[in-house]
C-alpha cells in the first residue's frame, strides 16, 4: 500500500492481531491477492469496532491519497455503516463497495453498495465497473466454482455477458 501501485491490496479488520494469524493462508487458499493486514484493537462491542475500523481505513486512504480503492465487506455486522462513512469522507478514492449479502438488512444500510451473493457475482460487478477485465472475472468465477460454488460454465458465461460493457 505504500507505493500506491495498481494491484496493491490492504485488508482492514476490526479484529485484534491475535485473531488474524491465519489470514495469509486463507487468502492463498481462496486465490486472493496477498496484502498487508491492518488490524484493530477490539472486536466488541460492535459500535466501538465500527469506529476503530473507520479510523484504520481512513489512515490507509490518507496515506495513499492518489490511489483508488474497492471496499469489500458483508452485511453481518457493521460493514455497511463503515463503508458508508468511508465513501462519504473519501468519495474520490472509493471506486466501489462490494457487500456480501449474508444477512437480510434494511436496504437503506446498503444504499449505493453492490450487494452480491457470492464471489462470482462480485467479479461480475467489478467487470461491469471496469475494475477488472473479463479474464480476471472469469478467473475469480472459476476459482469460486473450484472452491464449491454451485455455478455452471453457462451461468459464468451469462454473468460475463450481462456485465460486459
Amino acid at each position: 500500500t505504500g507505493t500506491g501501485a495498481l494491484g496493491d491490496v490492504t485488508y482492514v479488520t476490526a479484529r485484534n492481531p491475535g485473531r488474524v494469524t491465519t489470514i495469509d493462508a486463507w487468502l492463498a487458499r481462496n486465490h486472493l491477492p496477498a496484502g498487508t493486514v491492518e488490524t484493530g484493537t477490539v472486536s466488541f462491542p460492535l459500535n466501538v469496532a465500527e469506529d476503530n475500523k473507520v479510523a484504520d481505513i481512513e489512515k490507509v486512504l490518507r496515506a495513499n491519497p492518489t490511489q483508488s480503492f474497492v471496499m469489500f465487506g458483508d452485511t453481518n455486522h457493521r460493514d455497511p455503516e463503515v463503508y458508508t462513512r468511508i465513501r462519504s469522507a473519501f468519495p474520490s478514492q472509493v471506486r466501489a463497495v462490494i457487500m456480501h449479502d449474508v444477512k437480510a438488512v434494511n436496504p437503506s444500510r446498503v444504499a449505493g453498495q453492490e450487494l452480491v451473493q457470492n464471489y462470482a457475482e462480485a467479479a461480475a460487478r467489478l467487470l461491469r465497473l471496469r475494475i477488472i477485465d473479463e479474464a480476471g472475472a472469469r478467473s475469480v468465477m472459476n476459482a469460486a466454482k473450484n472452491e464449491g460454488l454451485a455455478i455452471t460454465d453457462a451461468q459464468i458465461d451469462a454473468l460475463i455477458t450481462t456485465h460486459r460493457q
